[in-house]
């Protein structure tokens, strides 16, 4: 099997995020889930960005924060335990 043809969804997205995020720029996961895709953009945006998560489960906030601590990144992520619908009372209108 030729591995060129087969793409899964999440790889696409990641490839299209590292060709248009980059270091100083400012994120957004809506939902934090357990802080891969956090941890990816954070990489992405470098100390020099920041990204931005909120999930609105407990469970879901540790993990995230745990997980980009011990990659080293906590300081360039905000992990809000709460709900995406209310992201516009923490970013400011045209940052992200």
């Amino acid at each position: 099997m030729d591995p060129r043809k087969h793409f899964s969804a999440l790889q696409i997205i990641h490839r299209v995020l590292e060709e248009h995020v980059k270091p100083g720029d400012l994120c957004i996961d809506a939902t934090a889930g357990r802080g891969k895709d956090t941890l990816f953009l954070a990489n992405l945006v470098g100390e020099t960005g920041h990204v931005t998560a909120f999930d609105i489960q407990a469970e879901a906030v540790e993990s995230t924060r745990s997980l980009l601590a011990e990659h080293g990144v906590a300081d360039c992520c905000t992990v809000i335990h709460g709900s995406h619908s209310d992201m516009a009372q923490h970013a400011q209108e045209g940052t992200v």
